[in-house]
């Protein structure tokens, strides 16, 4: 596969009412996002609620998205679960659906050390026959993974990336010490991609460019062009836009994305709908950037 750089959104996942894997929405949100020039989709990563939807619903997932995608780029499947078995029979899985490669958090619920967290990506990688990303949400795991351990873990001929949400730009302008013909490192967070972009990063990985991912492609063609005022106009709408992601973060995209008429506004429970305040929030966030 071709080493990974760009623009990839954390594709949204559209459900009906039952929680099944809405397909017409799923194609007009797709079909959007790769119009706008993306390099990749990542489907069932903490965007597209990996963690509440059913096993079933996630399979059938992937397999309708590299449909829809039809090898235009590549796909991405989130794989993480809670242990190194399971995390296994998921890449399993995402190979039989036809992805190109998994993106697998460190197994949450329980504190693991360095050492747990090295063994846990070797023994993935040594099973998989996919290429593998790391995903580094500490946040949400609990478990803040150490430079060391990632440079590590870059050596592995089947791990081929990072995608660092951890807030830490400290540690990312680090990981970017590791970049290499096989290695590519993304920015995750969304407040600091004007300066991880300027600084090397080989793209980013956005769960609200879901709802203008053209912001998000003009601004990583600005930073390759060495654009810094374009960067950091568009930075300004990017952080607009996270200015209504707060505890509501998924309920509010696919809220926009209504408005948009891309997709229903229907979340896994125990997700609840956005109240009327957010909702007005986002109507006119995407108004006065031109988006509705």
């Amino acid at each position: 596969m071709k080493r990974l750089e760009g623009v990839i959104p954390a594709l949204v996942t559209p459900i009906n009412p039952d929680e099944s894997v809405d397909e017409r929405s799923l194609y007009h949100l797709v079909n959007y996002l790769l119009d706008a020039g993306v390099s990749g989709i990542f489907a069932l990563g903490s965007m597209g609620e990996f963690a509440t939807l059913e096993e079933k619903e996630k399979i059938h997932l992937l397999e309708k998205t590299v449909e829809i995608v039809d090898g235009k780029v590549p796909v991405l499947a989130g794989v993480s679960d809670t242990g190194t078995r399971k995390v296994i029979k998921n890449i399993t899985e995402a190979k039989s659906a036809g992805v190109d490669t998994v993106v697998a958090l460190p197994p949450f619920f329980y504190f693991l050390n360095q050492r747990a967290v090295i063994d846990f990506y070797l023994d993935i990688s040594e099973a998989s026959p996919l290429p593998v990303i790391i995903y580094h949400n500490p946040i949400m795991t609990k478990i803040k993974l150490e430079f060391d351990t990632i440079a590590e873990l870059a050596d592995h001929p089947n791990i081929i990336g990072i995608k660092d949400s951890s807030c830490d730009y400290k540690l990312f302008s680090k990981l970017l010490s590791l970049r290499n013909d096989k290695f590519s490192v993304f920015q995750g967070d969304e407040r600091r991609l004007k300066e991880a972009l300027l600084e090397g990063a080989d793209g980013l990985v956005t769960g609200v460019g879901n709802l203008a991912i053209w912001i998000f492609v003009d601004l990583y063609k600005s930073a390759k062009e060495g654009n810094v005022k374009g960067v950091e106009e568009l930075q300004n709408k990017v952080n607009k836009l996270l200015e209504f992601c707060k505890d509501s973060w998924i309920q509010a995209i696919k809220y926009g994305l209504k408005l948009q008429g891309i997709c229903e506004e229907y979340v896994c429970r125990p997700f609840c709908p956005v109240d009327r305040d957010i909702k007005e929030k986002v109507m006119d966030t995407l108004k006065e950037l031109n988006i509705l």
